[in-house]
């Protein structure tokens, strides 16, 4: 099975779009096909609708969640629906969004810890090993947990048993 290029990139737009394009040029060096959601709603689909399509269609999802607008919507709309590594990162020592812990304890196996950076400059030629790598290991047992199938029990196992509800 051929691994998707695509990479989805979540991030605020205007003063942070520098860091969406930095993401963006390092990943295309790196032989993905990021897509920085930055284009107008399309008429089929609510916003909302398009960020989930773009997401299942992606390897995994970088958000930089630095002075969040949107992204926390979007990730609510992602991360419980789609099996797809979400990997937040924050300029500065910046506390994420409050419930972002929420969805991180309740969805574990695809949000991954957030990673601080201090500059762009600083962060892109370690895109590679802080990012790339642990969202590419993370798909790995996420492709590999969807491969397994679902055990079937049956009734009879439980023969002999009835007298443990009392």
């Amino acid at each position: 099975m051929r691994q998707p290029k695509v990479v989805l990139i979540l991030g605020q737009f205007g003063e942070r779009k520098h860091v969406l394009d930095g993401l963006r040029a390092r990943l295309r060096t790196l032989g993905f096909a990021p897509i920085v959601f930055d284009f107008e709603k399309p008429a089929t689909k609510t916003l909302t609708e398009s960020v989930r399509v773009l997401a299942g269609l992606s390897a995994f999802v970088v958000a930089d969640i630095t002075d969040p607008k949107s992204v926390p919507q979007e990730a609510m709309a992602i991360i419980p629906t789609s099996m797809v590594p979400f990997v937040p990162l924050v300029q500065g020592e910046q506390a994420p969004w409050a419930m972002l812990e929420s969805l991180w304890q309740e969805h574990q196996d695809r949000v991954i810890e957030p990673l601080w950076y201090g500059t762009v400059d600083e962060l892109l030629p370690l895109l590679g090993p802080a990012v790339v790598e642990p969202a590419l290991e993370r798909r790995r047992t996420l492709l590999a947990r969807k491969a397994e199938a679902m055990a079937v029990r049956s009734l009879a196992d439980y023969h002999g048993h009835d007298d443990l509800l009392v």
